[in-house]
């Protein structure tokens, strides 16, 4: 009875482990999305920008974040758009 609790309770770890490493693969493959948009865009990212970018982690955010990005005619556009 209690060994198989135990099978159950560690089935449950290595599912929950496996949806919190997609989604910190998500959250990361965004970001990094977002910075590759900037880069693209106008050849370069401030360390202040990738800082930033590496603190978000609402997917939702991230997703506006690249849209910014990919409306801002210079990169000044872009940081006043964001309150900096």
């Amino acid at each position: 009875m209690l060994a198989e609790r135990v099978r159950e309770w560690t089935k449950e770890w290595k599912e929950e482990g496996l949806q919190q490493d997609i989604q910190q693969g998500m959250q990361q493959g965004m970001r990094d999305m977002v910075l590759d948009a900037l880069e693209t865009k106008f050849g370069r990212s401030s360390e202040r920008f990738r800082a930033q970018v590496s603190q978000i982690h609402d997917r939702s955010r991230l997703k506006e974040i690249h849209r910014m990005v990919l409306k801002a005619q210079d990169i000044e556009d872009l940081e006043k758009a964001l309150g900096n």
